[in-house]
């Protein structure tokens, strides 16, 4: 292989694998430090919900942008890599990644910030409407986010795998 394709193909890896640390890590991180460290530290749980709903903002719009690097990566190791199938297997569960990360993103947040927000929500008790329904969200929230860090888990054995031959 010449020596521009090999830098190439370096330079595709490294942003493969930067994507997929950062987006796995990203996940790790807020669901294992941040969130429980806010929640616990917080006296009010206002201020806990507001701080951990703006870094899942900032977080979705990295996985999205990781999303579409390791779409691109993918495409472009068509190339250097003759397993298609595999190739294609790793670009399917990264597809399905990013739809799970948009639905949770823009249709599960913004039901749940509009909970959040309304009058009289932080005064309702457990067992009320508003609350039991951000509940059964957060759950679907932290479902699907769960499902991405395997999945992600997943793609980076896959990729390991496939991307060092």
């Amino acid at each position: 292989m010449p020596l521009l394709a090999v830098f190439i193909w370096d330079w595709i890896r490294w942003v493969h694998y930067l994507a997929l640390a950062l987006w796995i890590g990203g996940i790790f991180f807020l669901s294992a430090a941040v969130a429980p460290s806010v929640h616990n530290s917080m006296a009010a749980k206002a201020v806990a919900g507001q701080i951990v709903a703006k870094t899942l903002k900032r977080l979705n719009t990295l996985e999205i942008m990781c999303c579409l690097l390791l779409i691109a990566t993918l495409v472009l190791s068509r190339r250097f890599v003759e397993a298609s199938t595999a190739l294609h297997a790793l670009l399917a569960v990264v597809v399905l990644m990013g739809v799970l990360t948009c639905f949770y993103a823009f249709r599960v947040t913004p039901k749940m910030e509009h909970l959040r927000l309304t009058p009289g929500f932080e005064t309702q008790t457990d067992d009320q409407d508003m609350k039991r329904e951000f509940r059964s969200l957060h759950r679907v929230y932290v479902r699907l986010m769960s499902l991405n860090l395997v999945l992600g888990t997943a793609v980076l054995y896959g990729s390991i795998v496939l991307l060092s031959t």
